[in-house]
């Protein structure tokens, strides 16, 4: 269940940026892409989500596993890294 809702969190942030570069593209016209570009946060974040998600995807599609456990996977290695502290 938690993997699904992070996966799901993460398309849906993907959607919201998206819609927003299409929106902020006919708002302001063609000359405003560089504009938008130059948000470094925005573009940061949005590229930071893509790859999480694009590679998901693919490390699902190597090994033919479910993209859910492939996030379940990733949760356990994460936190067995972090449980040190």
């Amino acid at each position: 269940m938690y993997g699904k809702f992070l996966y799901l969190l993460g398309l849906a942030f993907t959607l919201f940026i998206v819609v927003m570069f299409i929106s902020y593209l006919f708002r302001s016209g063609f000359s405003g892409i560089l504009k938008f570009f130059f948000s470094r946060l925005l573009i940061i974040s949005f590229v930071i989500t893509v790859c999480l998600i694009a590679g998901i995807g693919i490390y699902s599609a190597i090994n033919g596993t479910d993209p859910m456990e492939t996030l379940l996977y990733l949760k356990e290695m994460v936190q067995k890294e972090l449980s040190f502290l």
